[in-house]
């Protein structure tokens, strides 16, 4: 990562198969908590940490069938312990 960055692993929504076969989401809701797999030059976070940021922080992006978010430093809320 460059910069300030950090690449998020966004929390998995809860996802639910019907008898029907059709597969829902209970309720749709941003993802809000994740975990750091990739970090720039960041001093309050690394590897591994489970961090909180807003629903409408970074930018998504999708690699190898994975979401993923890109976060600058400044949009991360809290880091969890």
């Amino acid at each position: 990562m460059r910069g300030n960055r950090v690449l998020v692993a966004p929390e998995d929504q809860s996802v639910t198969e019907f008898a029907s076969g059709l597969v829902g989401i209970e309720s749709y809701a941003p993802s809000v908590m994740g975990t750091i797999v990739a970090c720039g030059d960041v001093q309050a976070v690394k590897l591994d940490d489970v961090v909180l940021f807003a629903p409408e922080a970074g930018q998504e992006v999708e690699y190898q069938d994975r979401r993923y978010l890109v976060l600058t430093e400044d949009e991360l809320i809290a880091v969890l312990e």
